[in-house]
């Protein structure tokens, strides 16, 4: 099996510190994550910093949030969408649940969705070179769960 495989079959066997590999269990110590993107998870505060300065995560982060900035700003668009913007429409949330990839006005947002989600993968798969490979369990939990909302807002597409 892949490691994406196993961290779906048994998450419980991939939550490791993003920084060293090492094995976290949330009974025995306390993990952190990231505070601004919330997809890493770190053993101490130095594998954190490590990770951040040497390991990559401060540009991988900062897409991350972008991403996820950015898709708010367009579902609290869609919360009051008209074809004009105006902000006096209908919930799309609520009356196009399943439509969104049919409406040119919702598309933007699954697509930023879909920005979200390969940013997530790449931060879920950023150890994969290392001579111990693993998966980032947390980004990639988070990624699955925009990919199910995702699949959830636009069901009745036909492509």
């Amino acid at each position: 099996f892949s490691e994406v495989e196993v961290a779906i079959k048994n998450p419980a066997a991939l939550l490791k510190c993003v920084g060293c590999g090492k094995v976290q269990s949330s009974q025995e110590l306390k993990p952190k994550r990231c505070a601004n993107c919330h997809a890493s998870m770190y053993c101490s505060r130095d594998c954190q910093a490590n990770d951040w300065n040497q390991g990559g995560h401060k540009r991988r982060c900062k897409k991350i949030t972008r991403a996820r900035d950015k898709l708010q700003m367009y579902a609290n668009e869609l919360l009051h969408y008209t074809e004009d913007w105006s902000g006096t429409g209908e919930n799309y949330f609520e009356t196009e649940m399943g439509n969104f990839w049919g409406l040119t006005g919702t598309r933007d947002y699954c697509r930023q969705r879909a920005r979200l989600i390969d940013a997530l993968m790449i931060e879920a798969q950023a150890n994969m070179h290392i001579s111990q490979p693993f998966v980032n369990r947390v980004a990639l939990e988070m990624a699955l769960e925009h990919s199910l909302d995702l699949l959830t807002v636009s069901i009745r597409d036909n492509q």
